[in-house]
């Protein structure tokens, strides 16, 4: 490939011409690395990290060879809208120092009002102005004078004599120990303001002090049952107060916390537990009557005797040393293996992520403690986000409860009666809560995450998002890389095209976007995205084969390593990443990650099927489920097709936790292939929801109910004794039922009747002539207004 402007291979520049190289995010094509003072400098690389500056809205990169023998690299910045163009290139220097070697950050930056282009589009090179007043070795004492008087918190650091000692803060701590880990930050909050509510779940407001001094007392006795770094403690405990006292108690003790899901088949919590190595399980009395037996004590928090060995012990800190790659917590995924796999992320990854990412997605822009809103159970690392950005910041968390945040009115209701600043939510789960309401919105900001929002929503949510003064975040990471790693403020300008971009990298992260053979893409050019910095996992617990394959080294940054995410995406022209679709068969469904394969496992091992394989169909518009196919091992003529498919999904809910249960299964004579003898997706029929031969409505009540089933559920038709869930329901869509029962009956239904009583007789009787009393929504109270 060779540059428009030279003659020859892009990077060799021939005798006597002398045109800068350059690689920018407008548009060009990449260009090939070129030598500084003996060094191999990729300008793609340097000009991505400019971009990465949050403040920086667009870049690019020249060498200029100013003098026969030193040649430079000059960078030039657009500053973002509301940035102080002014301070700019000295912030980004320093940015780049943190990230770049040093003989691949620009000499000097330079802020322009836009970068000049050609006739054609293309970036003018001639038009760029050379950097003023610095040569190459005052650049470079600039710089590090920046960088220590940033490093020994003072305004500006001389460049004669000794260095000031006075207010120089202490030296970061040696490799091997975190001075600022995340239960090192919630202590600091304490000790700053301990009356302060900490968190609040249903009837309980715990504060800050009370928090630290409970979570004290349990780390000892942890401590005393042997628990240290590195150990591992299951946390099976409903949504709340306990749960957050036993991480914090965990980390206190020095160990690693597991979070497990009560609601999870007992076989898979029992390959958790052992395949992770827990030392010791959190529970509930209740809970740990259902747990399996085996050799994994379970300490049931509720228990009286607890309490009475807890309350003797002293409620200071343990003063545990927390290795600087310790684990932190571990997190499983589902595996394509056929069993899921346990992320363990470090103390460094989540610390990194708790003080850079936080203020990227809108939480405290004015630097005051606000009030979150955590909607997810602690299962998963989705409402991370919210509960470490709150613990850490002298924030009110409010946990809301479970049966509450399926259900739109009494979210919005919840979000406005608590003047909630900061929410985070998976799209599909918050296009729920909003469908047939006023639109459901946080006081400050709104985080999205786990899946792809579709842009013809986020364009009536952005809408009603800038009348209520909320502004609304793409959030994106996997949990390989500790909850997200790049992030981007959504406006309708940016989603008008129909793409969405997930945004930039935030903090200390890298992202890459590489081809097959790891080298860069051009912007506009899909590729495959690579992952690298602080935030990296340690990998996959007990598991060293998909560690290696996944977590490779990367050749930008020697010494390092880099995630390969699995995930298609692109540059565009602002410099943000796209998300295409994933260059595997892994899917998100309603914002969990779910590896086909698995399921398939699950599948094929029913004694009655030969050969199986899964697929998530999107057959209606924003209603993505997982479907089954199943080639039966018995012929046609000795099989009762329904009552095979309704076998196998009792054995994969039995297997398999809610969320990665097919919805529908599809008995077929054979599997369809492609000429090359792999699945044929696209020949794949669609699953027909069988209705059953019932009664007719016997009221007006009853045919309404049928005619809202069949419209949530995209059906032609609903029988009375129809259950919901058998044709295709899920949580999600019973959250679009009860709206729409409200808006078509006038009637007030719990989320949970639906569970109970999943078909239309039963829950007509349920129902009843109850009107809703629910108040008309109002539009949400602006923070000062409300506090």
């Amino acid at each position: 490939m060779r540059a428009a402007c030279l003659p020859g291979p892009v990077g060799s520049v021939p005798a006597g011409i002398r045109c800068p190289v350059v690689a920018e995010s407008v548009g060009c094509a990449s260009v090939a690395a070129i030598q500084i003072r003996g060094f191999r400098v990729e300008p793609d690389e340097v000009e991505s990290v400019l971009a990465g500056h949050p403040a920086v809205a667009r870049a690019a990169v020249v060498v200029r060879p100013d003098a026969p023998d030193a040649e430079r690299l000059i960078g030039y910045v657009v500053p973002a809208h509301g940035a102080d163009g002014a301070e700019l290139p000295g912030s980004v220097r320093r940015f780049c120092a943190g990230r770049l070697p040093e003989h691949m950050v620009p000499s000097a930056v330079v802020a322009l009002e836009a970068l000049p282009l050609t006739v054609g589009g293309e970036l003018d090179r001639r038009a760029l102005p050379p950097p003023t007043g610095l040569d190459l070795a005052e650049a470079r004492e600039e710089l590090l004078c920046q960088v220590f008087a940033e490093v020994l918190g003072l305004d500006r650091a001389g460049t004669d004599g000794d260095l000031p000692t006075a207010g120089v803060r202490p030296l970061p701590a040696p490799a091997g120990a975190v001075r600022a880990s995340v239960v090192e930050m919630f202590q600091e909050q304490a000790r700053l303001s301990p009356e302060a509510p900490a968190v609040v779940s249903q009837e309980e407001t715990i504060s800050y002090r009370a928090l630290d001094e409970r979570a004290d007392r349990l780390a000892r006795y942890l401590a005393a049952q042997g628990v240290g770094p590195e150990s591992v403690v299951g946390l099976c405990l409903p949504r709340g107060v306990e749960m957050i006292t036993a991480l914090l108690a965990v980390w206190k003790a020095g160990g690693a916390y597991l979070p497990v899901d009560p609601a999870l088949p007992a076989g898979r919590v029992a390959f958790m537990l052992a395949d992770a190595g827990a030392v010791l399980v959190l529970g509930t009395r209740e809970v740990a009557e259902n747990l399996p037996a085996g050799r994994v004590r379970v300490v049931a928090l509720d228990d009286p005797m607890l309490a009475v060995l807890t309350d003797g012990l002293a409620d200071r800190p343990l003063e545990v040393v927390v290795p600087r790659g310790g684990l932190a917590y571990v997190m499983y995924t589902s595996g394509s293996t056929g069993r899921p796999k346990g992320v363990g992320v470090t103390h460094e990854g989540l610390a990194d992520y708790v003080t850079s990412v936080p203020p990227a997605v809108g939480f405290r822009p004015d630097g005051e403690p606000g009030r979150y809103g955590l909607l997810q159970p602690p299962f998963t690392d989705l409402g991370n986000t919210v509960m470490f950005s709150s613990l850490v910041s002298g924030g009110e968390l409010h946990v809301l409860p479970g049966e509450t945040v399926t259900d739109p009115g009494a979210v919005a209701e919840y979000l406005e009666r608590h003047a909630i600043d900061f929410v985070k939510a998976v799209p599909s789960h918050w296009a729920a809560l909003s469908a047939g309401t006023a639109k459901v919105l946080p006081a400050r900001s709104l985080v999205l995450g786990g899946e792809a929002a579709p842009a013809s929503w986020l364009e009536e949510l952005l809408a009603a998002a800038e009348g209520a003064g909320c502004g609304v975040f793409n959030h994106y990471g996997p949990t390989e890389a500790t909850i997200g790693v790049v992030t981007t403020r959504l406006t309708r300008e940016k989603v008008t095209a129909g793409t969405v971009p997930i945004g930039r990298p935030a903090a200390a992260a890298r992202v890459y976007v590489l081809d097959g053979k790891l080298g860069v893409v051009p912007p506009g050019v899909t590729g495959e995205l690579y992952v690298s910095g602080p935030q990296l996992a340690r990998g996959y617990v007990g598991r060293a084969a998909p560690t290696a394959e996944r977590f490779v080294a990367c050749p930008f940054e020697p010494g390092r390593r880099m995630y390969r995410t699995g995930d298609r995406v692109r540059w565009n022209s602002s410099g943000e990443v796209v998300f295409v679709g994933r260059s595997d068969d892994q899917v998100k469904i309603r914002g969990f990650r779910i590896e086909p394969g698995e399921v398939e496992a699950v599948l094929a091992g029913h004694p009655a099927i030969a050969r199986a394989a899964v697929v998530a169909r999107e057959d209606a518009p924003g209603d993505r489920r997982l479907v089954g196919y199943i080639v039966p091992a018995e012929g046609p003529a000795s099989r009762d097709d329904a009552e095979l498919a309704l076998s196998v999904k009792r054995m994969c809910a039995e297997r398999l936790p809610e969320y990665m249960v097919p919805s529908a299964v599809v008995t077929l004579d054979a599997l369809p292939l492609t000429g090359n003898g792999k699945l044929d997706r696209r020949a794949l029929p669609a699953p027909e929801y069988r209705v059953k031969q019932s009664r007719p409505p016997a009221n007006e009540r009853e045919e309404s109910l049928c005619q809202v089933f069949a419209e949530v559920l995209g059906l032609e038709r609903v029988g009375v004794d129809d259950d919901f869930f058998a044709l295709g329901g899920h949580s999600l869509l019973a959250t679009r039922l009860v709206s729409r029962i409200r808006t078509v009956l006038g009637a007030e239904v719990e989320i949970r009747a639906v569970f109970q009583t999943p078909t239309v007789a039963d829950l007509a009787s349920q129902v009843g002539d109850r009107k809703s009393t629910r108040p008309a929504l109002r539009p949400m109270r602006q923070q000062e207004e409300s506090r």
